[in-house]
């Protein structure tokens, strides 16, 4: 017969009447160190941990512990998974403290190890991320056993999802993307050691793209072969790129990409202080035109959101064209220029007819020389559109600082003039002054 106490612990331990699979995803949100230390809860929680369909090396959870220790954990928590066993996720965290002393070519054969073992068990997603370390790589892992011959997807053939932060990935890896990973269906690649010019996948659906640290004379232009990807993130910089390193439709004219719907590109790099800026200045106008002619390989984008996209003085004498995107709903454009005599805008109203939001946070105003402001303003006055634009348009966001405002309102009044009285009222118009 049960003690009162007895029956009270057992009313309060619910979480143990669980079944087996529901603990198991639980425990597949903890680190793998965590999992292991519920195995002192009670004895029904003894060996859970050991049948959690994830892998979980993560550094940061030996922060006060040797490398020792952590390396011993880390090849004891792979071997002891079930043959059997196919994971849902692996995933590798290195973070080292900055108090810790190792050589790192031990941790690039730790970490090389770690992947092959963790890929071994056909994780359906794979997580790495190295916060300190750039000597880790991420290469071909084939599968070589007496029964299969070489394979170059390898143990990576059941692979959909692939995240990689600050990790060295091979050469060729973008472009036989489709024979390595061939059922990959989202790829998330930030400041990665990388030469990566062609990202190729004919089962890629989302590719995110942060800071790649693109380097030696035989990267070639960015180009996207993934006709089925639906939602694509790039940041990108143009300092130090080469012209024939940088994403623009090359001489073998890509193929659309027609089921995008979703897509943010950031543009970044600075140069304000440096002695040799009017140069790259100029560079800069070349990579931001080659970034509006990829624009026209989106030509179903329903979601677009454009950062950084502006040039300073350049573009008082050349200004940019914004390709035609019947599709597009919603814009935002983040410190973006909109050209001196607000140009670039009025291009972007005229090729975007079913846009029904848009947004304007922080524009980018060059002021030109009094003379030739007041000469293309007069200029600009005479040559009001012959047509209309934004039929569709129903909201409009602004952010801005202070001393902004009066060139908001006029550009305000430049949207307002290409529409019918009856479409502007319609328009609602939220400003927030930051």
């Amino acid at each position: 017969m049960d003690s009162p106490s007895n029956k009270r612990r057992r009313v309060l331990d619910r979480l143990s009447d669980l079944p087996d699979c529901l603990l198991h995803s639980i425990l597949s949100h903890l680190g793998s160190r965590q999992a292991a230390h519920t195995s002192a809860l009670s004895r029904r929680w003894r060996h859970l941990w050991r049948d959690v369909p994830c892998g979980d090396i993560d550094e940061r959870e030996f922060v006060n512990s040797s490398w020792v220790r952590f390396e011993d954990f880390a090849d004891h928590l792979l071997t002891s998974i079930p043959p059997e066993t196919q994971l849902d996720a692996f995933r590798l965290n290195l973070a080292r403290g900055k108090d810790r002393q190792i050589y790192l070519g031990s941790v690039a054969v730790a970490a090389d190890r770690w992947i092959r073992r963790g890929l071994q068990r056909f994780p359906a997603a794979v997580d790495i991320c190295c916060s300190h370390y750039w000597n880790v790589a991420w290469r071909e892992y084939e599968s070589i056993t007496p029964e299969s011959p070489v394979s170059a997807a390898g143990f990576t053939r059941c692979l959909p999802t692939l995240r990689l932060v600050r990790v060295g990935i091979m050469a060729d890896f973008g472009k036989d993307l489709g024979r390595y990973c061939p059922v990959l269906q989202e790829l998330y690649v930030k400041r990665c050691d990388v030469h990566m010019d062609v990202v190729a996948s004919p089962t890629l659906t989302s590719l995110t793209i942060i800071r790649p640290r693109l380097y030696g004379s035989e990267a070639g232009p960015l180009r996207i072969v993934a006709p089925r990807l639906a939602s694509m993130l790039l940041v990108l910089s143009y300092i130090g790129w080469k012209d024939d390193r940088r994403v623009k439709d090359g001489a073998s004219d890509p193929e659309p990409l027609a089921l995008l719907a979703k897509a943010s590109i950031q543009l970044m790099g600075l140069y304000e202080y440096r002695r040799d800026r009017y140069y790259w200045e100029a560079e800069k106008l070349l990579f931001v035109q080659s970034m509006c002619c990829f624009l026209a390989l989106l030509p179903n984008v329903a979601n677009l959101r454009l950062s950084g996209f502006t040039v300073e003085a350049s573009l008082k004498k050349k200004s940019l064209q914004f390709p035609p995107l019947h599709n597009l709903k919603t814009l935002l454009l983040e410190e973006c220029g909109v050209g001196t005599t607000f140009q670039i805008l009025t291009s972007i109203l005229r090729n975007t007819p079913n846009l029904e939001k848009l947004g304007l946070h922080h524009c980018i105003f060059l002021a030109a020389p009094p003379n030739e402001m007041r000469k293309k303003e007069q200029e600009a006055s005479k040559s009001r559109p012959l047509f209309l634009w934004c039929k569709k348009l129903k909201s409009i966001e602004i952010k801005h600082q202070q001393e902004d405002q009066p060139r908001m309102l006029k550009v305000l009044s430049e949207i307002r003039d290409g529409m019918l009285r009856s479409w502007w009222r319609k328009v609602s118009i939220s400003t927030t002054i930051v």
